[in-house]
């Protein structure tokens, strides 16, 4: 990772551990790497890690005096940096290493930083160097080395690559952002890496029982393309509608002139019915002349029947056939020598 890369999670990880240091009293030393780099160089990596520890609380012994006590001192195999703690009476010792890349050979390319406290694997940080930043590539590997510690013993999970703030799901729970690390239990896990905008993408991941270095997982989502325009509705095209059934129309009546009939008609009856019963005839001769008293009007008596019988007939005629689909409205018109009634009676 190029020191100009620093992650915020590990400077912020550093900081953090700085009030909850393991150790009061501690020791930096050059073991490891590539053995050829000047002292100069070897210098600045002490002062480098040094320098870092002190801010975060500890008492770091001089590099001269943890020099002087290791003098002498043939050190080998994976137990050194422990014999070299005791040795120094120290409760943290940082071993640092260096490595070169390239035509310059006293240019260190990688850097690792080792943590060694009491009971404790050594709690490691690594890091690339940049074109002359030698001191901020030691001070992000203390700073994952530091970071591990507080996290404790692993193994551990680092989850690199892009984009930045991408969310990182182990085994379906939010775990953190790109770029992340964490302890993380052995075995087979899910590690599903989201965000918005991007492809998501999900892993397997091995993770074994023991292990320095945390299992490191690169990632680069890619973008998703383009959702498609939702098509747009089709025109509203207006359904077709059932012509309203025929309504027979209702036919209208007549009601005034048969009415009119009907009195005329009654009234004819009642003269016939009057001129039989103005006829009294009190005696009557054998050859059917009335002697004493009237006879009736045979004829009056027959004209008004007929009349009256021939009117209300009419008038019923006219109630029953008359009339049409279409009314119209009565109207009385007044001249000055008749009155007119039109309309449909």
């Amino acid at each position: 990772m190029p020191a100009r890369r620093m992650p915020a999670l590990l400077m912020t990880s550093l900081l953090a551990a700085a009030g909850d240091a393991w150790a009061d009293r501690a020791a930096v030393i050059v073991q490891g790497g590539d053995s050829h780099f000047p002292a100069a160089v070897r210098n600045d990596a002490i002062a480098a890690v040094g320098g870092a520890l002190s801010q975060e609380g500890f008492d770091v012994m001089p590099a001269t005096e943890a020099a002087r006590r290791l003098a002498g001192t043939r050190c080998t195999g994976p137990d050194c940096a422990e014999r070299a703690r005791q040795r120094l009476g120290v409760d943290l010792v940082a071993t640092v290493a260096l490595w070169a890349a390239g035509a310059d050979r006293n240019v260190p390319a990688n850097v690792l930083v080792s943590l060694v406290v009491p009971n404790a694997p050594p709690f490691r940080g690594q890091s690339e160097v940049g074109a002359g930043e030698l001191r901020a590539a030691l001070v992000v590997a203390l700073a994952m080395a530091r970071s591990r510690q507080a996290m404790g013993p692993g193994p551990w999970l680092r989850v690199e690559g892009d984009p930045r703030g991408a969310v990182v799901v182990v085994d379906g729970t939010d775990r953190g952002v790109l770029p992340f690390e964490g302890r993380i239990d052995p075995g087979t896990r899910s590690v599903v890496v989201r965000l918005t905008g991007y492809r998501t993408e999900e892993h397997r991941v091995v993770i074994p029982a023991e292990a320095e270095d945390p299992v490191v997982l690169e990632v680069h989502l890619s973008p998703s393309p383009p959702s498609p325009p939702s098509p747009a509705p089709p025109p509203h095209q207006p359904q077709p509608t059932e012509p309203p059934a025929a309504v027979e129309p209702a036919t209208n009546r007549p009601l005034v002139g048969p009415l009119v009939l009907g009195i005329v008609g009654l009234a004819g009856v009642g003269l016939a019915v009057g001129a039989l019963l103005a006829g009294d005839c009190e005696t009557e001769s054998a050859g059917g002349e009335c002697l004493v008293g009237d006879l009736p009007n045979e004829a009056a008596l027959i004209g008004y029947g007929l009349a009256g019988i021939g009117a209300m007939t009419a008038g019923l005629l006219w109630r029953l056939l008359g009339g049409g689909t279409e009314r119209s409205e009565p109207t009385v018109v007044l001249a000055p020598t008749s009155v007119w009634l039109r309309g449909d009676l």
